[in-house]
């Protein structure tokens, strides 16, 4: 199997993981580069780079042929897995109404104070969340503001019972990752090891909903490293429907002023003070809970793992059967 072939087949085995078939292009477009791998020949790497559309389709061709990969309506999948078809097509029609309500919270949260960006994040970002997920944000705050940031869109999403609890996640907003602008590169929240495929995919397929001042494509530059193994993305430019017009507001001034009477310290303590016990104890001990005076991520149940794990083992699968 040349790297061509294994770097198409492990685009379509991560989104295999979550169900999702893919086109050519979005193939082309998530083309897994593997430069980890000290026994494949670079040279070979440099073929990858750049390539076309038409090259991905030829081989992808070939991949059928040897009955690797199978095509169906448009979309290549790994053999068995035809059924994904439907599910694509039905996770669409449910992304279509928890877009409506991200787009209805996310109007409301861009007023509030010192908030530069929010994105739609994970699988809802490119369409393909199930009946029960939440819509998971993540958020980009002015310099030093993220404590105070979170303070008020997390109480806006408990007031109006917004926030995911334990009787149910569906189509609540789940507002867990923040950074502020001064710190945009999130390399050090990779994990440790092989690389992090799902942190790789999940800064690819970010949707900026808001984006002021272009902070955005400041954060997909400052994050451009993930192009070493995704080489084909690029900073998404959100159609007219999935994207908030910009403004600085006027119901809580952008700037902060009327939060500005208390420091950030005094936001920080508050918080503090709230946390459950389950952030607690894992609380910078890895990068699964983070919470300092840049970056706020309090994902408990991380399973990037668990997916990197899988990913590996059926790529492993891939090369034994050569």
């Amino acid at each position: 199997m040349n790297a061509l072939h294994q770097s198409i087949l492990a685009a379509i085995t991560y989104f295999d993981l979550f169900d999702y078939p893919l086109t050519s292009t979005e193939v082309w477009k998530y083309l897994w580069l593997d430069r980890s791998t000290p026994s494949v020949d670079q040279k070979k790497h440099s073929v990858l780079k750049t390539p076309s559309l038409f090259a991905v389709i030829e081989e992808l061709e070939k991949l059928e042929k040897d009955g690797r990969v199978v095509s169906g309506n448009g979309f290549y999948f790994l053999p068995g897995r035809e059924t994904l078809i439907k599910t694509r097509n039905f996770r669409h029609v449910i992304a279509y109404r928890k877009w409506h309500r991200a787009l209805r919270v996310v109007r409301v949260l861009r007023w509030f104070p010192f908030i530069r960006m929010i994105g739609v994040a994970n699988t809802l970002a490119y369409d393909n969340a199930d009946e029960g997920s939440d819509i998971d944000l993540f958020i980009v705050t002015a310099k030093g503001r993220v404590w105070t940031a979170r303070f008020f869109i997390v109480l806006f999403l408990q007031l109006f019972g917004l926030r995911p609890n334990v009787k149910t996640r569906r189509d609540k907003i789940c507002a867990c990752f923040f950074v502020d602008e001064d710190h945009l590169d999130i390399s050090n929240l990779a994990l440790p090891g092989e690389p992090d495929v799902y942190l790789h995919y999940w800064i690819a397929t970010l949707w900026p909903l808001y984006n002021l001042d272009g902070v955005y494509e400041k954060f997909f530059e400052a994050n451009a490293w993930v192009q070493k193994n995704v080489p084909n993305i690029h900073a998404i430019v959100p159609n007219m429907f999935r994207r908030i017009s910009l403004t600085r507001g006027t119901l809580v001034c952008n700037k902060g002023a009327p939060c500005s009477v208390f420091p950030e310290s005094f936001y920080r303590r508050l918080q503090e003070r709230r946390f459950p016990d389950a952030i607690r104890t894992r609380l910078s001990k890895d990068t699964t809970v983070v919470a300092n005076d840049h970056v706020l991520k309090f994902h408990v149940h991380d399973r990037r793992e668990e997916y990197r794990k899988k990913f590996i083992e059926k790529m492993s699968m891939y090369d034994a059967m050569d």
